[in-house]
């Protein structure tokens, strides 16, 4: 990982196992906004961060906020209320909201609202729903490969019964030709669960 400051922003580059993050972070303004909220995007330099390789997984704006009388106004400017979720933490000394969309820009949005919670915890707190995010994107990788083996997998379960019922009444001649057919049933269900057990 790589931390470095700046000066207006500050960076924090973590390398996973499949991905990369890229976290940027600045000091905002806590007033609520009249219409978009400053992202920590706007202060890193563009023709930089559109260099930037690689594909992008998920993009979250996540902005901490001082709990204030304003809360209603910032989570209606900020996030759809149709689909909105919130719960309060740590005994009550933080909020969080978000409404697990994608806005306009790309980016899904969660606020924490805390004036009481210690830096540390909130750091902690922070961290982990980035990564709650970004591991909820990363899972998602594993969708096609699951729709596919599931696929070869129920053709394999009728072919597994077909063969069980086979076997009931097989005659001994019938036997070899049974046995062939189902090692070549183990032999497809071992191939797929080599291709796709590093993913699950």
């Amino acid at each position: 990982h790589l931390r470095a400051d700046f000066g207006g922003w500050r960076l924090r580059w973590e390398l996973h196992t499949e991905f990369v993050t890229w976290t940027f972070m600045r000091e905002g303004n806590p007033e609520v906004p009249s219409t978009e909220p400053e992202s920590a995007l706007q202060a890193v330099p563009q023709a930089w961060l559109s260099q930037l390789p690689g594909e992008c997984l998920s993009r979250i704006h996540l902005w901490v906020l001082p709990s204030i009388d304003s809360t209603h106004e910032w989570v209606s400017r900020c996030l759809h209320e149709d689909t909105l979720v919130a719960s309060t933490i740590a005994d009550g000394q933080a909020s969080v909201h978000t409404d697990f969309q994608l806005h306009p820009d790309g980016f899904s949005r969660i606020l924490v609202f805390s004036c009481t919670l210690p830096p540390r915890q909130l750091g902690r707190l922070v961290q982990q729903l980035l990564e709650i995010e970004s591991y909820r994107m990363a899972a998602l990788l594993g969708l096609p490969a699951a729709r596919a083996a599931g696929a070869v997998l129920a053709d394999a379960e009728r072919e597994l019964a077909e063969l069980a019922q086979a076997i009931r009444s097989a005659k001994r001649e019938d036997e070899p030709g049974l046995l062939d057919r189902l090692t070549r049933l183990a032999g497809q269900v071992e191939g797929q669960y080599a291709a796709t057990h590093s993913r699950f």
